[in-house]
């Protein structure tokens, strides 16, 4: 295979490699797909001999095509990894098709770099990782096969529009050094990178660059903030993690294992209108995480025994978003910077604000609350404007014997009459993934419990609540997941997007909420437990692999750096200081160290403004002497057969000229001798392996050159 084969082989599966980590961290994108797609199609035409390169002012009204496109998508969402992204993917496109001289091939490599560079900003997952260390090798072997393709453009043969490819075949010594070279590199950059990734301090200076390194959008995890009752479509059997959960008692044993679910609570929605159940929008009470590690105390409920639960989100963005934990949380553990708010009313969190994109890992100790003494009553003006779902609720609660009315029913009869209900819908109604659209004047709750009678988990739990309240009993909606898949060989459960679920919480007493899931229990099992075929298995073992990447190299914080180099603390102390430097450099409160910084800018920038024009002098004078015919490169030594071939063609009035190569000089001086003129070619052609092959004449070709310059010297 030719040098200019593999180099081009290499430079394009690089470039289609990094187009396929970006469309699988960037699913949605539509460019992204057509990177790797176009680039396989464009390698097998080009290599077939059916491509050609595109017409340089179509490549320049791509480009501008391209340009134009980007501007308005930053112009309309803002400057992010996602449109910057986009944009050197468009322009990779079409260099795809702009494959004429080594520089273009350059420009290929560079925008698979920062292309690969955006799909590590937008997902770290396993496949990611396993994508970007596939790219360090070919980008290493890129980058080597550039330098002796770039060399060997320079020394063509003929430097004219017919000018082919450089010299085909590299010796075999050269491609033996060429890979120890590569391998070389290869090894050493990996142990390099290995020291930097543990050493490095985390967390100096990140979110410096603001939303500018955000990704565009949250990640879709398949829990929703609102149900929407009049939304039709099927509910999400996607596959895909959202989170890893790990559940503990206070003496710390693991308490998980098949068969044993824990609801994940995220939002509640106590607001119901229009088919649409929201949350309340109440005041929320703030709580700033600034010590990473230290745990941040919650309000305490009577309560029982805890519950620490070890949550590591897969994904994660660095704006709002729900945080999941099981009961009542009372404690929680970051291990970085967080903006936390907590709702007091409902006992639910989430995140104002990280520095940062990516997994999240935290600790939660929850507890089931317990009735205070004399906590009891029941909260007033609770009610559900639906005369036929009241008057089904009635039916059920007397039909277990007790009381429908709020006025003469006892306050613990609540408790039995919200279970009723949940029984009674599990029994009488069917689940089904379907979520089908009511009529536009009918309720969609009274239109499910009185004529359709089959429906998701939204709708057994809107029913539920419903229900409870037309009878003046306090529930509300809850949107989280159901862990259900625990994994025995990690010991701990998988939560995907299919997990997410919806239930109710019936106030059992003022500020005392008690968990009920109306949804049939058989139907449950069915659809959160994991499949159990062969695929589902190795789906199992990757999951496993992918949470041992996320924990051991995405999660590799602080905390566990700490844990590396705890007998040499000073690398935290450093950390500890660069931190430091950076938040006084950022916030200006220290005058004097703004000065010195910026005195030193100045001093940096002035040297690299100078060390630049001092490089743009040294390029220009050469390209002026081009220009004048004035250039006087350095003579290397000329062999005694060369210095004899132009000796004659000067004798006969065609002196060669510096700027020119020796075979187009000799063609040009023999256009009407063509057998002197082949024997003047064959000469050059032993002078050309001698100079670039380092191959000395032999003694047949030496014989043959003699030969040859008489023949040139009788030419007339």
């Amino acid at each position: 295979m030719t040098l200019a084969r593999v180099f081009r082989g290499v430079v394009v599966a690089h470039a289609g490699l990094a187009g396929l980590a970006y469309a699988l961290a960037e699913r949605e994108s539509a460019i992204a797909w057509l990177i790797p797609l176009m680039a396989a199609v464009n390698h097998v035409a080009h290599e077939r001999g059916a491509s050609r390169n595109l017409p340089r002012w179509q490549v320049y009204a791509a480009a501008t095509l391209a340009l134009s496109f980007s501007i308005a998508q930053f112009w309309s969402v803002g400057l992010n990894v996602t449109t910057f992204c986009e944009f050197l993917g468009l322009i990779l496109l079409v260099k795809l098709w702009d494959r004429r001289q080594a520089r273009d091939y350059s420009q290929l490599i560079t925008l698979g770099v920062f292309l690969q560079i955006g799909s590590i900003l937008q997902s770290q997952s396993l496949v990611s990782g396993v994508l970007a260390m596939l790219q360090v090798p070919l980008l290493i072997a890129a980058v080597m096969l550039y330098q002796v393709y770039a060399a060997a453009e320079r020394v063509r043969v003929v430097r004219t529009s017919e000018a082919g490819e450089p010299p085909d075949e590299l010796p075999r010594r050269a491609q033996r050094d060429l890979a120890a070279a590569t391998l070389g590199v290869l090894v050493v950059g990996a142990v390099v990178s290995a020291a930097v990734f543990l050493a490095m301090p985390r967390g100096v200076g990140a979110g410096a660059f603001g939303p500018v390194i955000a990704p565009a959008a949250r990640a879709v995890t398949g829990f929703t903030e609102r149900v929407e009752l009049r939304r039709g479509g099927f509910i999400s059997e996607s596959r895909e993690p959202v989170l890893d959960l790990e559940v503990r008692d206070g003496q710390g044993q693991n308490v998980g294992g098949p068969g044993t679910f824990y609801y994940l609570r995220g939002l509640t929605l106590s607001e119901y209108q229009g088919g649409t159940w929201r949350a309340a929008p109440v005041p929320e009470v703030r709580t700033q995480q600034e010590f990473v590690g230290a745990p941040i105390e919650l309000p305490k409920p009577p309560a029982g025994r805890p519950l620490i639960q070890h949550v590591r989100l897969r994904t994660a963005g660095t704006g709002e978003f729900a945080l999941f934990a099981a009961l009542s949380p009372t404690s929680l553990r970051f291990e970085e910077p967080i903006r936390l708010s907590f709702r007091a009313h409902d006992m639910t969190l989430a995140v104002r604000g990280r520095n940062r994109a990516g997994p999240l890992a935290y600790t939660a100790i929850s507890v089931e609350p317990a009735p205070r003494p004399g906590q009891q009553g029941r909260t007033p003006g609770v009610f559900f404007e639906s005369t036929a779902v009241r008057r089904l609720a009635q039916e059920i609660v007397r039909g277990a014997g007790l009381e429908p009315d709020p006025d003469r029913r006892d306050v613990d009869d609540d408790r039995l009459a919200a279970g009723a209900i949940e029984s009674h819908l599990r029994r009488r109604f069917a689940y089904t993934l379907e979520k089908s659209a009511p009529p536009p004047s009918v309720d969609p709750i009274e239109w499910f419990l009185t004529q359709h009678r089959r429906g998701n988990c939204e709708y057994f739990a809107s029913a539920h609540a419903a229900l409870c309240r037309s009878i003046g009993i306090n529930a509300r909606v809850v949107a989280g997941y159901l862990a259900a898949e625990f994994d025995p060989e990690a010991g701990l459960y998988r939560v995907r997007q299919a997990n997410a679920h919806a239930w109710t919480e019936v106030e059992a007493a003022p500020g005392l909420w008690r968990t009920y899931d109306p949804t049939p229990p058989s139907d449950l099992a069915t659809q959160h437990q994991p499949p159990r075929s062969l695929l589902a298995r190795i789906g199992m073992l990757f999951d496993s692999i992918e949470y041992a990447w996320a924990d051991s190299v995405v999660g590799f914080d602080r905390s566990r750096q700490a844990r590396v180099f705890d007998p040499t603390p000073s690398l935290l102390r450093v950390r500890g200081r660069m931190g430091n430097l950076v938040d006084r450099l950022r916030t200006g409160t220290d005058p004097a160290l703004s000065r010195r910084v910026g005195i030193v800018a100045w001093a940096m920038g002035g040297a690299v403004l100078v060390a630049g024009a001092l490089m743009i002098l040294r390029r220009a004078g050469p390209a002026r002497r081009r220009v004048r015919g004035r250039r006087r490169a350095p003579r290397a030594p000329m062999p005694r057969f060369y210095r004899d071939l132009l000796r004659t063609l000067a004798r006969r009035g065609h002196p060669k000229p510096d700027e020119s190569p020796p075979l187009a000089h000799v063609r040009g001086a023999f256009a009407d001798h063509a057998d002197a003129g082949a024997a003047a070619e064959r000469i050059v052609g032993v002078l050309y392996r001698h100079r670039f092959g380092g191959e000395p004449p032999s003694e047949a070709e030496r014989r043959r050159i003699k030969a040859d310059l008489r023949a040139v010297r009788r030419a007339r």
